[in-house]
């Protein structure tokens, strides 16, 4: 999630980067859906909601990535792993009702408008 952060740094401060590396970068489409607004949009509820029902649908997810080639080995059981940790699921709907809860499209144009040298992996 830390692209989101990242290249919200870069559209406001250009001149202080000198060129960007987006690493699997997340927020470039937002996430929609009725249960997920609900979820994003409602606090309490949707805290036990996305703890309830976002583990199973990550795990999906993987899984049907994980037959696919991949540069990182075991990424699949990697991502899986990232499930174990308490803070991760809250981190992650943290994430969907900030950054991750808008288009990147102006952060991302004032970057192109910067002239800042962009690697998005």
């Amino acid at each position: 999630m830390g692209v989101a952060i990242a290249s919200a740094f870069a559209a406001t401060q250009p001149g202080r980067i000198g060129q960007l590396v987006l690493l699997a970068p997340a927020g470039m489409e937002i996430v929609s859906g009725k249960l997920v607004k609900f979820i994003v949009g409602t606090p309490i509820i949707g805290d036990w909601l996305m703890l309830a029902f976002y583990p199973n649908e990550l795990r999906k997810g993987i899984q049907a990535e994980r037959k696919l080639p991949a540069h990182v080995p075991r990424i699949s059981d990697q991502q899986e792993r990232k499930l174990r940790h308490r803070g991760f699921v809250p981190a992650v709907l943290s994430s969907l009702r900030g950054l991750l809860g808008k288009s990147q499209q102006e952060e991302h144009n004032a970057i192109h408008h910067a002239g800042l040298p962009v690697l998005a992996i």
